[in-house]
Order: C-alpha cells, then structure tokens, then sequence
C-alpha cells in the first residue's frame, strides 16, 4: 500500500512534510528528534520547495509514501484571510529559480551560527520565509527552522489528509514527469544569467524574480537575457500537455472523450 496527499481536502498555506528515504534525510530526523526530512509549502495545485537541486514547483500527485505517517499535512489553527494567504504563496513562488542551500540546511540542525545565504534556500526556511512574509512568525528564527519545528509549532494543527493511493494514482506518480526537464532547462539559463550579472554588474542573482528585478535596473541587458532563454527549451515545455491531452484544450475535444469512456473513468478524470 502506497500513501499520498488528499488533494481534494488541502488549502494554499498548507505545510506538506515527507520523510525520505536517504541517508541525507534520515540525518535530519534523527538530530531533530522527529519523523520527517523534507517541508513544502502548497500554493494551490503545486507545491513550492527546495531540495538538493534548487527551489521549484512540485505537483504533490507525485509525492507518496510506503507508510501514511511518512506524509503529513499542517495548517494555520487559525483561518487566515485570503489576502494573507496570498502573501504567503507570492513569497514562496518568488523563491523558485535559487540555488540549494546546503550549509544553510545544516547549519539549522545544529547548535552552531547560522551558515544561510540569501541568495540560496533550503526547505523549512523557505516555508518559515514565506510565512514570515504574511506576519507569521514562528517559535525559531527562519534561519533555524526544522521540518519537525512545524509539527511542534503552537501555530498550526495537523489535518487528517493522508490516503491511500488508488492504481491510478500509482501509475500517474510514477509517469513521465516533464517538469523536471523543465526545471533542468529553468537552471541552465539561470545559471548563465547568474554569471553575466555578477561579471558585468557584480550583481547576484538568486531566484527568477531576481532577474527580473536586474533587468529593471538594466534594461540594457534585456536581449542577452532573452537570448538565453531563447537558446533553450525553456518555452517549449508550455505545449507539452496541449500534445499530450488535446481534449482539455478544446470543447469538442473534451465531450467526445467523456462519451467514450465510462463513470469511474470521468470521476477520475476530475479528481486529478
């Protein structure tokens, strides 16, 4: 039996928690005296988080576990406005694009200064980042922020949001993940633009947004920018569901498909 996030039951502002299987992840359970190695933040359809390879978007469909307690879902105990969450989920998605923070990251489990750099990011601080954006401050600076603080805080509450993964899901989570080849193509021309700001301008350039930010105070550097991009496969990755799925893309399309296929088929269909 597998295990997944309950999609259907969680909100923008939720705080996801896995436990991984690696070395790496057993080493953050174990100094921090808790259950879980990894935080996301869900901003409504995907999630946002850092791991080894840097802040990008997930589509928590493709998160599972062998055991139910190896996934767990956190909210605020107290309903937040939606203008408060909104903040939250632009904070997050503003990270996307930064390198992974690996002194940052063990530095928050141990008892030493702080190693974090704000050019870089790594999951718990992230999320705590994020909240911190909308007014939230937790029990510990951001800096130092675990995956297992989030289950200790007295802000949030656990939510009973964890099912059993149905064949479909399996086979879904297991399938060819085109977003991954888009986040390789996201960091290669990131990389690039990393190194023409800091050689032209001395200038460092973190997230996505960062570039955007430099672009406005260069605007002279907004061709070499796009020429980057261009020389990548970065925009072709918007038409890949379009090929894939072309009946949710055209009316027509989509009435004929329902009409071929029987009820369980369509349920599942508008569950995913």
């Amino acid at each position: 039996m597998q295990y997944k996030f309950d999609i259907l039951n969680l909100e923008p502002g939720d705080i996801l928690l896995s436990r991984g299987d690696g070395l790496q992840a057993k080493i953050i359970s174990n100094m921090t005296k808790g259950s879980f190695s990894h935080a996301m933040l869900y901003v409504g359809g995907t999630v946002i988080h850092a791991d080894g390879a840097g802040v990008y978007s997930k589509n928590p469909q493709r998160i599972y576990s062998k055991k139910k307690d190896g996934l767990a879902v956190y909210r605020l105990k107290e309903k937040p406005t939606k203008e408060l969450i909104e903040e939250i989920c632009k904070k997050a998605r503003s990270e996307v694009g930064k390198l992974y923070d690996l002194k940052g990251a063990i530095s928050s489990i141990s008892n030493g200064t702080d190693k974090s750099a704000e050019h870089k990011q790594f999951c718990s601080k992230l999320v705590a980042l994020a909240f911190q954006a909308g007014g939230i401050i937790f029990e510990k600076s951001i800096d130092k922020m675990t995956p297992n603080d989030f289950c200790q805080s007295n802000l949030l509450e656990l939510k009973d949001h964890v099912i059993p993964m149905s064949e479909y899901d399996q086979i879904f989570a297991q399938s060819p993940d085109y977003n991954l080849e888009l986040q390789i193509e996201t960091f290669e021309w990131l990389s690039k633009a990393r190194d023409i700001a800091f050689k032209k301008r001395k200038r460092i350039i973190g997230s996505i947004s960062n570039v955007f930010e430099y672009l406005i105070d260069y605007p002279e550097d907004d061709d070499t920018f796009c020429k980057l991009i261009d020389e990548s496969r970065y925009y072709e990755f918007a038409n890949i569901d379009k090929e894939i799925n072309p009946d949710r893309y055209d009316l027509l399309l989509f009435k004929e498909h329902l009409s071929s296929i029987d009820n369980d088929k369509k349920k599942k269909i508008f569950i995913k």
